[in-house]
């Protein structure tokens, strides 16, 4: 279950990297799937974004009669070697008996900013009934889900940056 949130995550994480390379606005939103895989998402939309993101982790914390797993996905800014950087963040959990949360930041370099469009490698902020140990075959279905997305993935590869 865990690695199928991962993925969903990452699939996720590629359908909004590649929105906001191609200038679109991005509203926080929710994705989930059920056991099945079937997916669906809500755009939470609000004049105030942080409102938004709010009533995402509400819903995420809360989940959803016949729902297995989801992720919220925001943008926002993360502190990188004391620079402020713009970030994807990603809140994603299972739910069941076995259930698991973890978050991540997917810095990245906007388009107009000096050196171009850029995304940068993923981090985890936060795990939650995941061990240590894990994170590697949890990086791994990221990127999975990373490159089930035809757009997104196409998009990560051209501007992914190691530092």
């Amino acid at each position: 279950m865990m690695k199928d949130a991962a993925r969903l995550a990452g699939f996720f994480g590629a359908h909004a990297i590649w929105s906001v390379h191609e200038g679109g606005a991005l509203f926080p939103t929710l994705a989930y799937a059920d056991s099945a895989g079937k997916m669906g998402t809500e755009t939470l939309e609000e004049e105030d974004e942080e409102k938004a993101v709010r009533r995402g982790r509400t819903k995420l914390a809360n989940g959803a009669e016949g729902i297995a797993r989801a992720v919220l996905v925001y943008d926002g800014t993360i502190d990188l070697d004391g620079e402020k950087t713009d970030a994807l963040f990603l809140e994603a959990r299972t739910y069941g008996e076995d259930a698991v949360a973890f978050m991540m930041a997917v810095p990245y370099r906007r388009a107009e900013a000096p050196g171009g469009f850029a995304v940068f490698r993923p981090k985890f902020l936060a795990i939650e009934g995941i061990e240590e140990k894990d994170l590697g075959m949890l990086s791994h279905a990221f990127f999975e889900g990373v490159e089930n997305h035809d757009d997104g993935s196409v998009v990560w590869r051209a501007y992914s940056k190691t530092d």
